[in-house]
């Protein structure tokens, strides 16, 4: 008799959650498969600031392996990877520091089929509705997660991969940035992360957060760049508005979105440090400098869009100026031809009479005057059957215009007051 194989072998965190009971139907979505490379790096900060960044050769099928041999028993363990590499860190780090599924789900949520940062999924993150999660959603693809283990920090964070936005195609070739064409901010955030001083990596033991302002950096810079790329749509649309009438349009949506979400990150963090760190954060020279920075990005954001917004406005202003313009010039003409069409009227009126008239008396004047009447008498009768034709006209049509008035409805269903005794 053959052994049947688990469907949770396959998958060894969604067993490891069953086995714990924390398993729930949510929860399906971490067996999906990201196709791409196994981008990942792991760089261990002892508390006295000493750095060692793993041999890059290490796969990610032996990431488990790794993780208990290299025990960290005092210091921090940073472990930076891309959503294609979430599975190996999925059944391995999360193993084997209970890391909480949300953090992967978020980063599920975050991508593509090819790990590629797409719209959020998962609906609006917790921290922005009065939660408390243990993971943080940056939002752009960024998700972190900080776990403490004893006398060591464990932080994890899945950096997404941009695709060049709808917005960088519109646009010149000479002006695409890195930031806006086709960024693995995996290798960015690990080039700047090495990049600190030492005084930084001393501190980080005791403020793991302190890890994340380089993705606020990062983001900084990217924000930066998607102002400019609006700000020069926004003027070239404002150019060439009937050649390219929807730039300015593409430009204020986007600046919109960059006005929506351009904050999330610092937002994060700041709600991150008040509810898991006291506070601790905002204390540091790099947080503030990057707080002010940000600041002023998120100001000239503002002044863009609702310069674009204005100029929009404007733009259906003199669209809906022009409409009217169009309808008092067919008023114009459709006065004229009222006008024309009255005199047509006003000849029909006496021509239709002594049209009837003449036909009456046209026929030959000999038969009809047989007992030798007067001349007279016709031209007499045909003045009085005129007239009286003439007369019943004119009574017709200001019948016609009495019927056409308004009916004051409400003079007819007034009634007077009725005196109540109390």
């Amino acid at each position: 008799m053959s052994n049947s194989i688990s469907p949770d072998a396959t998958y060894p965190y969604i067993a490891y959650l069953k086995k714990e009971r924390k398993y729930e139907g949510w929860m399906e979505c971490l067996k999906r498969d990201i196709d791409g490379s196994n981008s990942h790096f792991i760089l261990d900060i002892t508390a006295s600031g000493v750095r060692t960044l793993w041999p890059t050769e290490t796969q990610a099928p032996a990431l488990s392996i790794d993780l208990e041999k290299k025990k960290l028993t005092h210091g921090t363990r940073l472990i930076v990877f891309e959503p294609s590499c979430l599975r190996y860190v999925q059944d391995s780090a999360g193993i084997v520091y209970d890391i909480d599924p949300k953090f992967f789900r978020a980063a599920v949520l975050s991508c593509d089929q090819d790990g590629y940062y797409i719209e959020v999924r998962h609906g609006v993150p917790e921290f922005l509705v009065g939660g408390r999660p243990q993971h943080l959603d940056l939002g752009y693809g960024w998700v972190a997660v900080i776990h403490r283990r004893n006398d060591c920090n464990i932080v994890l964070v899945s950096t997404p991969k941009m695709r060049s936005p709808e917005l960088a195609q519109h646009w010149c070739d000479g002006m695409k940035h890195l930031y806006r064409d086709h960024v693995e901010f995996f290798y960015i955030y690990l080039e700047t992360v090495c990049h600190y001083h030492d005084t930084f990596y001393k501190q980080v033991h005791e403020n793991p957060l302190l890890l994340l302002l380089p993705v606020l950096d990062i983001h900084a810079v990217y924000l930066y760049d998607g102002l400019s790329i609006a700000d020069g749509l926004f003027r070239e649309g404002r150019k060439n508005r009937h050649e390219n009438p929807g730039l300015v349009e593409k430009a204020w949506s986007e600046l919109r979105m960059m006005k929506h979400d351009g904050i999330r990150p610092l937002h994060c963090i700041k709600q991150y440090d008040s509810d898991h760190g006291n506070g601790k954060v905002r204390k540091f020279k790099e947080y503030r400098d990057l707080t002010k920075r940000f600041g002023y990005i998120d100001k000239e954001i503002n002044r863009m869009e609702a310069l674009a917004r204005d100029y929009l406005q404007h733009h259906i202003g003199m669209f809906g100026l022009d409409e009217s313009r169009a309808s008092i010039k067919q008023a114009k003409v459709a006065l004229e031809e009222s006008k024309r069409t009255k005199l047509v009227t006003v000849l029909a009126i006496f021509f239709v009479p002594i049209s009837l008239s003449t036909s009456i008396f046209g026929m030959n004047i000999h038969e009809l005057n047989e007992n030798g009447q007067s001349l007279w008498v016709f031209i007499l009768t045909t003045v009085v059957v005129t007239t009286a034709t003439m007369m019943l006209w004119g009574f017709m049509y200001q019948f016609q215009q009495y019927n056409s008035l308004p009916r004051d409805n409400a003079r007819q269903e007034r009634q007077p007051w009725r005196c109540v005794d109390v």
